[in-house]
């Protein structure tokens, strides 16, 4: 069963971001016609995929997808993010880092290709 995935990208360049994921998903269409709450919130949507941008307050860009996402796991995601855009990515580790208790602080970093699990707090 496949879940919702999520990766944080350190990059100022939404449209980067959304140019590479076209590459895998196909054309990704604005659907947040009706602003949230968040002005800085932005929804897309390709075929059954989901996808939301979000940046966050410490420079780094949520990008969160639903169950539809080509990727298998977050941490996969995070990879192909950190490999193709060559900035510093983070995730949940989820199974990947069996060692990592669920719901904890602890999440995957990447960068350079080198991965570290830290405590993002």
């Amino acid at each position: 069963m496949q879940c919702d995935i999520e990766a944080f990208v350190k990059i100022s360049d939404t449209d980067a971001v959304l140019s590479l994921l076209a590459t895998v998903t196909g054309p990704l269409v604005n659907v947040d016609d009706d602003p949230p709450d968040d002005p800085h919130l932005h929804i897309y949507k390709s075929g059954a995929l989901l996808l939301i941008l979000s940046p966050m307050d410490d420079g780094f860009l949520s990008v969160w997808m639903n169950a539809a996402s080509p990727w298998p796991s977050s941490p996969a995601f995070a990879r192909f993010l950190a490999a193709h855009l060559q900035c510093i990515v983070r995730c949940d580790p989820q199974s990947d880092y069996p060692e990592v208790p669920w719901y904890s602080d602890v999440f995957l970093h990447i960068e350079g290709g080198v991965e570290t699990l830290f405590s993002w707090e």
